[in-house]
């Protein structure tokens, strides 16, 4: 993975995927499934790099994932999958993803989760300097 600037300041990773045979359905296509985990494989990089950028004890949840696809892909298709944190807010983030070949959207997603206390499981509320390092970030 590949960590990018999508703006100032803002977390992105990049990555590049190959369909495997084990990918594909009985009518040769990417199964959703395959999408599903090259949509975790951005997600884990990128909240890697985003919660060491926040330095605290925060274990990410996904909550809901929205994926749209739009395009079909064939075994041994090469793509680009681009995922980056779209907000960040005192309880939840949202991230957004667009996989793609070199001429073809693949497919869009939405992802939205929260913060967990590793001990008590419990959703936590991030500091308030925090964010008001992130705004501040994303805005200058």
């Amino acid at each position: 993975m590949t960590p990018v600037n999508t703006t100032t300041a803002d977390f992105g990773v990049e990555a590049t995927f190959t369909v495997q045979a084990y990918d594909v359905d009985g009518a040769g296509l990417a199964h959703e499934a395959a999408h599903l985990r090259w949509l975790a494989a951005l997600r884990d990089a990128l909240l890697c790099q985003a919660l060491s950028e926040i330095s605290a004890p925060y274990v990410p949840r996904l909550v809901t994932s929205c994926v749209d696809y739009w395009h079909p892909l064939k075994k041994a298709e090469p793509l680009q999958g681009r995922m980056w944190l779209a907000n960040l807010g005192e309880t939840q983030w949202t991230l957004q993803a667009r996989l793609s070949t070199s001429a073809h959207t693949v497919a869009v997603a939405t992802q939205r989760g929260h913060y967990l206390d590793p001990s008590t499981l419990q959703t936590l509320v991030l500091p308030s300097e925090t964010l008001k390092t992130y705004w501040e970030a994303q805005w200058c």
